[in-house]
């Protein structure tokens, strides 16, 4: 991915902060030419890889989806995906933004069904959810 184009990714994401979470939303992609007025963790990256044509996936990629076809990376850049399993399992069950590193602490971009419900910016931690990884485009 070029710069610019991480660059318009983050800010697309970002764009749809204060959208409500619903599970399944954005999942109907852009194909209506409207943009959804809900979205879970994974419809909101669909929706935005899709407006900067990142993204040639199917409109119902969901966290584990993403996880097993994106390249892992080591060294996490903003515009790269962060992954979160649940304790006790191996299956990935949240996927977020990294949009900027403050010291040594990332901030991400997502949407989360708790706190609110809403996409939002928040820090890097997931009470009961261990990192899985990254991955990049």
């Amino acid at each position: 991915m070029k710069d610019w184009q991480r660059q318009a990714f983050i800010k697309l994401v970002e764009s749809f902060i204060g959208t409500p979470y619903e599970y399944g939303g954005g999942h109907g992609g852009i194909s209506t030419h409207r943009l959804p007025k809900t979205f879970d963790c994974s419809g909101v990256i669909v929706v935005a890889a899709q407006l900067c044509r990142l993204l040639g996936w199917a409109r119902d990629e969901n966290s584990y989806s993403m996880w097993r076809v994106m390249e892992p990376t080591d060294d996490p850049q903003p515009g790269d995906l962060v992954f979160w399993y649940r304790e006790g399992t191996e299956w990935i069950f949240h996927v977020e933004v990294l949009t900027k590193k403050i010291e040594d602490s990332w901030m991400c971009c997502g949407a989360r069904g708790s706190m609110g419900g809403v996409v939002r910016t928040a820090g890097f931690e997931r009470p009961g959810a261990i990192l899985a990884g990254f991955r990049r485009w």
